[in-house]
């Protein structure tokens, strides 16, 4: 018998022919391989605990061993392990190991972007995981889980490493698109194959960009509570889905470019996302697009003409960030809004008068149809006075 350090838990030990439960008491190896050789039924619940027991044992010490230098002797020994059934277990132990080792997660990502090569329903599992568990940590309001290195980094180089890995999952729809505009976000330097990948994932299915165009909503209505970094960022990116087209220009028009409709940290997203656009497509190019008139309704919140304070508020704006050249039709407009003004009321006042006019002359015409009226009628009142008269006179 052997006897537990922990009598609340209960053990496994192999005594003649029996099996009994385990623990987590360790089993030498030696001693492990004559367990099982014991065993006569191998389709037996006793030693199926058995092997499941030994293959978590195995993937653990596999995993947790794993580093930059041994990556390359780990990976076959990990293959030879069942790793179809033990799945689970190879997702859990690489969640937990990182979470203890944040500084190992490139190491931790590489080796399942390699797994993922040849068992696509290994890191099929891992990633619906790792968004389950950032849906539990945004209901809880966890911000130590939320904003873990795990869920980020770990993502961050599952995508460096394995484009096709998160096509086979595009996972999850919406999920996917918030998961890679956080892993962007989170970059100290924006990372061009952000942009490239979400591009991708627009051509691929309409349905990713609507969920960007959601994205871009969702990240402008909360622009104020990002960082500078993480702000840059994330401007650099949209700026790179319009300047491919693949992302649809008129989610724009929910961007009001006023004084009293932005905010410092608005701006400073507006900004960047103009001057990438204008280093992506050129100012020639960016002004055509601005000024192309089947858009211009989805451009006239970020260039108003309501009131000359916001015209002058926008063309102060595109001027102090080096893209006065965007602002040459709204001077254009500015400069006569006076001219136009006076146009508008002498429009309304010609318009007055004619009305004036019209019903002046309708009246007159009343009239003077009035007067032929009694004129004709006294006519033929004489006319028949006259034949009366010669009537009586024969």
């Amino acid at each position: 018998m052997v006897e537990d350090a922990n009598p609340q838990r209960p053990t496994t030990i192999m005594g003649g022919n029996h099996l009994r439960k385990s623990g987590g008491v360790y089993i030498p190896p030696f001693k492990m391989a004559m367990m099982m050789k014991e065993v006569e039924d191998k389709s037996s619940v006793e030693y199926q605990r058995l092997t499941w027991d030994a293959l978590r044992k195995s993937i653990n010490g596999l995993v947790k061993k794993v580093n930059a230098t041994n990556i390359k002797n780990i990976i076959p020994e990990l293959f030879s392990e069942n790793l179809i059934r033990g799945r689970g277990l190879f997702c859990r132990s690489c969640m937990k190991s990182q979470m203890a080792s944040p500084g190992f997660t490139d190491v931790f990502a590489a080796l399942v972007a390699v797994v993922n090569t040849k068992f696509p329903e290994v890191g099929g599992l891992l990633l619906r995981r790792i968004v389950l568990q950032l849906k539990r940590a945004y209901k809880r309001n966890d911000k130590v889980c939320d904003d873990s290195t795990f869920s980020y980094n770990l993502m961050r180089v599952l995508l460096l490493n394995n484009h096709n890995f998160v096509i086979l999952y595009y996972w999850l729809q919406m999920e996917l698109c918030i998961m890679l505009l956080e892993c962007c976000s989170q970059e100290r330097t924006y990372l061009r194959y952000y942009g490239l990948l979400g591009q991708r994932f627009c051509m691929i299915n309409k349905v990713h960009q609507e969920n960007f165009e959601k994205c871009f909503v969702q990240q402008y209505s909360m622009i104020h509570r990002l960082e500078t970094n993480k702000l840059r960022n994330v401007a650099k990116f949209f700026a790179h889905l319009h300047g491919t087209d693949a992302l649809p220009w008129h989610v724009l028009s929910y961007i009001r470019l006023t004084e009293e409709d932005t905010t410092s940290s608005s701006r400073i997203f507006i900004k960047i996302l103009f001057q990438e656009l204008s280093e992506h497509l050129g100012i020639r190019l960016l002004n055509e697009r601005l000024n192309d008139p089947t858009m211009l309704e989805s451009f006239e919140s970020i260039f108003p003409k309501d009131n000359p304070k916001n015209t002058r508020f926008c063309i102060n704006f595109f001027t102090s960030i080096g893209l006065g050249g965007l602002t040459e039709n709204l001077r254009e407009y500015l400069k006569n809004m006076p001219h136009l003004i006076m146009q508008q009321q002498k429009q309304v006042s010609e318009s007055e008068s004619d009305d004036e006019s019209g019903s002046s002359d309708s009246s007159d015409s009343g009239t003077a149809i009035s007067e032929s009226d009694s004129a004709s009628s006294d006519e033929s009142d004489s006319g028949s006075d006259g034949r009366r008269r010669k009537r009586r006179r024969k």
